[in-house]
């Protein structure tokens, strides 16, 4: 996948970043999970200037980088919306090369991605900074050294025009929970109206918090064009998996579906936002990685 056009600043840039061991590694299924919290302790040490032990009562939180990507807090000048959020959504995602675990030896490499959103694209090379602090025993599963991070693909304006036929598959590389009710849709329970009005979700707030969908939405119009569109095949598992939170002590559920789905009808309405959530990724677990998809070859 490339950037979508030349000559605009993207609202979305995804990174490549490649690590080498610095001693055997053991990179851990779901990786994005793994690598967030060192990620956040490091750059929290490298964005505080004041020293003190909490964000939420130092005189430049608002104005510090850390809590702008890691720890959003909430925007008061959002028209009293966002008070009706439970989370304020975070600018970047962390994205594994895959979901299973492997070892890698010293002087090996292995690789994962991270994106950045919106206003967070200015703050990329202290990102970068944070990672390489990261490697340096920051984990429990070895030390590596971050011996590239370059861009790898960006979502820029204008975008790609929508598939000329009324047909495109998406692959879920990732597990997609998607959350109804209180409940994680599983591969029965899912339909493309939760699908896209999840995408829809996320890309207002990412949007409203952190610039990052430069394109109007008219939610009435999405909704009621993806209620028309119809599904032509079905490939969804679902994928199990826990992640051990430090924080909270204890196991947190990962599960969700992956596997590709083919979905035809009139697209030019949800084709924005279909293109846009390939870099933002929908669903819960969203920031370490999870509910990444890639629209079908031939159409992106």
């Amino acid at each position: 996948m490339t950037a979508a056009g030349s000559g605009t600043a993207p609202f979305a840039t995804r990174y490549r970043a490649v690590c080498r061991a610095r001693t055997r590694v053991r990179v851990p299924a779901y990786a994005g999970s793994a690598l967030r919290g060192p990620f956040g302790l490091a750059l929290r040490r490298l964005s505080c200037i004041t020293g003190s032990e909490h964000c939420d009562d130092c005189p430049l939180f608002r104005a510090c980088a850390y809590p702008e990507i890691f720890e959003t807090p909430p925007r008061q000048d959002i028209c009293g919306v966002e008070r009706d959020w439970r989370e304020v959504p975070r600018p970047y995602v962390i994205e594994p090369d895959g979901l299973g675990v492997r070892q890698v030896p010293k002087g090996g490499v292995f690789q994962f991605f991270v994106g950045l959103m919106g206003r967070a694209q200015r703050y990329a090379d202290l990102v970068r900074k944070a990672f390489m602090l990261s490697g340096r025993g920051g984990t429990d599963w070895g030390e590596f050294e971050l011996a590239e991070f370059a861009v790898h693909d960006a979502a820029t304006l204008p975008l790609p025009a929508a598939p000329r036929n009324d047909q495109i598959g998406i692959e879920f590389r990732t597990p997609l929970r998607i959350n109804k009710r209180g409940k994680i849709l599983d591969a029965r329970s899912l339909d493309f109206s939760s699908f896209t009005w999840a995408l829809l979700h996320r890309l207002q707030r990412l949007d409203a918090v952190h610039g990052a969908y430069p394109m109007p939405i008219d939610a009435d119009a999405v909704l009621a064009a993806a209620r028309q569109i119809r599904e032509s095949n079905r490939a969804l598992r679902w994928t199990d998996a826990v992640r051990r939170s430090n924080r909270q002590g204890r196991r947190i559920p990962l599960g969700g579906l992956t596997g590709n789905w083919i979905v035809h009808g009139d697209l030019r309405t949800l084709w924005p936002l279909l293109y846009a959530g390939q870099w933002t990724h929908v669903g819960k677990g969203a920031t370490f990685g999870l509910g990444q998809y890639r629209l079908a070859r031939g159409v992106n």
